[in-house]
């Protein structure tokens, strides 16, 4: 019960931090507007084990973004891998 607690928990602080952000972002676009330089935005999306970068940056921020995709993967590849062999192990019977 507390884990179900724990993770609409984690979902709603989610939804407040994209709030949030977007409340920020539209702030700070609303003070730089005096600006004429074309706006700039990168994103990682992970889809199961790939990650895929996107954006109108330059490459070096756009390779960061590859490199932490990466890593991501790597440690979600370990999680899954060490849960898999503890479930395994717990569904083994004695006999």
């Amino acid at each position: 019960m507390k884990l179900i607690v724990a993770g609409f928990v984690l979902v709603f602080l989610g939804f407040m931090l994209l709030f949030l952000g977007s409340i920020l972002q539209a702030v700070q676009v609303s003070q730089n507007a005096t600006t004429t330089s074309s706006p700039q935005f990168a994103g990682l999306v992970l889809i199961g084990p790939i990650p895929i970068a996107f954006g109108n940056v330059p490459p070096s921020i756009l390779s960061n973004l590859i490199i932490v995709g990466v890593i991501f993967t790597i440690i979600f590849l370990i999680i899954y891998l060490i849960m898999f062999i503890i479930g395994r192990r717990a569904t083994k019977s004695p006999f």
